[in-house]
């Protein structure tokens, strides 16, 4: 018989994790939608690929410091090698469509459009993994996808082309979530410094591609953030810069242990608290005030995942 000592004793262990499970998915967020700050406040300026090879130069000792501190210099081999390099080449395809946008849209409307991720995965589950997708995952895809529609604004002449990279980027990270889930004998930390390593080498690629020519003034500014040359930075620019480095490192880590710790169907529900820093930065920093077509589609969208998040821990599936 347990005692209500011991009962209760389980309890407050469980809403500790479950308090620290949504404490570091809204710090993972915070995290994020800090390094969205940097890269619009630097894409009039500088070129996207030098932000990512600086920040990947700084993130990688961190990553690999913490393969080497789990498991030492053996935690770098890793299964699947192949698909480890397709998930890397996925994640930085998805992170540079997704910092073009930035440089156009605000992050509002970005982050928003950026929150059928969790939607596209369940969708995604059952072609590529072969899962039993539920009526209901179909339904809220489908309506989360409406809700995407409604912050683009198709057909009104409004619509900004740099969605559609924000929109490709989240389905490209969607992508990268499903090959990590192939992935179960290899170390997150292992993976994590792949993914930088790959970041970094894509990166470098830019900056060799484009090096030596300035971008024209009437380009679009996405196009404009991609094509730029190389600019030296000052002391201050290159510090924001090498700053992302720890800011993506730790983001991360708080995702990992977020999830770890508490119920993914709970920890998932505060991924939704991006679009609250995302606002409030967009406010503050860039003077941005996201239109009632953003907040109508936004809600359209945390809603149909709420739901989805609803009825898979009801039915066991988390």
């Amino acid at each position: 018989m347990v005692s209500a000592s011991a009962t209760g004793a389980d309890i407050s262990h469980g809403a500790r994790q479950h308090l620290v499970g949504a404490l570091c998915i809204c710090g993972g967020a915070l995290a994020y939608n800090l390094i969205d700050v940097v890269i619009k406040a630097l894409s009039g300026t500088f070129p996207l690929s030098q932000f990512l090879v600086i920040r990947a130069l700084a993130t990688l000792p961190i990553m690999a410091g913490l393969v080497l501190w789990e498991a030492g210099w053996g935690g770098l081999r890793i299964d699947r090698p192949v698909l480890v390099i397709v998930r890397g080449v996925v994640f930085f395809v998805g992170s540079l469509a997704f910092g073009l946008s930035i440089a156009t849209i605000t992050i509002a409307d970005a982050v928003s459009i950026y929150f059928i991720m969790p939607l596209a995965i369940a969708g995604l589950a059952g072609p590529v993994l072969r899962e039993r997708v539920p009526l209901y995952r179909w339904i809220a895809i489908a309506v989360g996808f409406i809700g995407v529609l409604v912050i683009m604004q198709p057909g009104s002449g409004v619509l900004e082309w740099a969605a559609l990279l924000a929109l490709g980027g989240a389905l490209l990270e969607s992508g990268g979530q499903l090959i990590s889930r192939m992935l179960p004998s290899n170390r997150s930390s292992a993976i994590a410094f792949y993914q930088s390593l790959i970041a970094l080498l894509g990166a470098l690629a830019l900056v060799a591609l484009f090096a030596g020519g300035e971008a024209a003034h009437d380009l679009h500014p996405s196009l404009a953030f991609l094509t730029r040359a190389w600019v030296t930075p000052s002391p201050a620019e290159l510090a924001t810069m090498v700053a992302a480095g720890p800011i993506t490192a730790i983001a991360m880590w708080l995702y990992v242990h977020g999830y770890k710790v508490a119920p993914a169907s709970f920890a998932a529900s505060f991924e939704y608290s991006g679009l609250i820093w995302a606002v409030l930065f967009g406010y503050l920093v860039f003077a941005d005030v996201p239109s009632v077509a953003t907040w109508v589609g936004a809600c359209i969208v945390i809603a149909s995942g709420l739901f989805m998040l609803r009825r898979d821990r009801r039915a066991g599936l988390l």
